[in-house]
């Protein structure tokens, strides 16, 4: 008799969970809150996936591919840059260096230009490089998801020997607004 009523409750059990969850019948308020609260954890999450233990120098002096990509927005304030987003690279091509420079405002104003110039290029960038010790932000790698555009920096360096730099904010700036200053002339003084 009690075997046959421990079959009986399972049994009824098993069709309350196949009625509640298979056939729909949870309440649809409580599948929204929970997509809420799913969206709310995704936006804003800020996933940090540094690596400490990277190098934090560079022996080598040879620049094969340069990649900087900032924006200004926390720079509003300063005379020098427009508002938006700068997009810096450079690639050693023999002896000469290909360019490209891209900028694109938050106001929607767009302008890219690309020039091939002399390898001293490489040679002043990675001047600039070495004096404001950006290999120091090397392993830095922090996504903060939900932003609509970076806002922060990401700076990408291959050197000949193999050594690299690699670090990346999409929502803080971290190479210093000086360092950021001298490469952006460095680009423009090429230009001319």
């Amino acid at each position: 008799m009690k075997m046959a009523a421990a079959v009986l409750v399972v049994i009824v059990i098993a069709v309350l969970v196949y009625f509640i969850v298979f056939a729909g019948i949870v309440p649809k308020y409580t599948l929204k809150q929970t997509e809420e609260i799913y969206e709310d954890i995704l936006d804003g999450y800020r996933d940090d996936r540094s690596n400490v233990n990277a190098h934090k120098q560079v022996a080598s002096s040879l620049i094969e591919n340069f990649s900087l990509e900032f924006s200004t927005l926390s720079y509003a304030d300063e005379e020098y840059f427009r508002t938006g987003i700068y997009s810096l690279e450079a690639k050693r091509n023999d002896i000469k260096a290909f360019v490209r420079y891209e900028f694109d405002s938050y106001d929607g104003e767009s302008r890219t230009w690309e020039l091939e110039t002399d390898s001293d290029f490489l040679k002043e960038l990675d001047g600039i490089v070495k004096t404001y010790d950006l290999a120091s932000f090397n392993g830095k790698n922090v996504f903060v998801s939900g932003l609509d555009a970076m806002y922060g920096d990401r700076i990408d360096i291959l050197y000949q020997s193999g050594e690299t730099i690699y670090a990346s904010d999409n929502q803080d700036g971290f190479v210093p607004y000086e360092a950021l200053r001298e490469i952006h002339e460095l680009f423009f003084r090429h230009k001319a």
